[in-house]
């Protein structure tokens, strides 16, 4: 059985792979694989592969994106897939043998695009920006009023996601 979607899962200490990037789910009697990139998947988006009989799976239905949370029997973190076939994905992993679990409400933290460190990222890479335009606009160089705005504007925005992002985490904690 083929289902197409999004997988969301963490790629690195900073983000997480998004969920609108286009992933397909093969499930068959031994193993459930998820690729990447549809046709075009490149060398580094290696598929994620999990044999059935060690499969926990559990539903996450929301009024927008319900997911499918995906685990091998013992981890901790979970790999969220999000499609439109939510009701037939999880009757196809009930049929195949995946052990359904109970598991706490999704948090929006747990989905998101970045991660905590990634809005702390963010945020510096802000205030660096910022600073930087502030210097340029002191120093008075002559054109460089420009670059500065461009800068304080980039400034700006890199702290506001940090900000808003690093808030959602903390939030999420609670």
């Amino acid at each position: 059985m083929r289902f197409y979607g999004g997988l969301n899962r963490k790629g690195s200490a900073f983000f997480r792979r998004q969920s609108r990037t286009l992933a397909v789910l093969e499930l068959s009697e031994e193993e459930l694989v998820v690729s990447f990139g549809g046709r075009f998947s490149f060398a580094f988006d290696e598929p994620a592969v999990w044999s059935v009989a060690d499969l926990e799976f559990n539903r996450q239905p929301r009024r927008i994106n319900p997911y499918v949370g995906l685990r091998e029997r013992g981890q901790s973190d979970w790999s969220w897939f999000t499609t439109l076939s939510f009701a037939e994905l999880c009757a196809a992993l009930v049929s195949v043998g995946a052990e359904e679990v109970d598991a706490p409400p999704l948090r929006t933290k747990d989905v998101l695009a970045i991660t905590l460190p990634g809005s702390v990222l963010f945020a510096a890479i802000g205030i660096v920006l910022l600073a930087g335009g502030l210097l340029l606009v002191s120093l008075g160089v002559s054109g460089a009023r420009m670059f500065a705005g461009s800068l304080q504007v980039f400034g700006w925005f890199a702290l506001a996601v940090g900000c808003v992002s690093g808030v959602v985490h903390l939030w999420g904690r609670r």
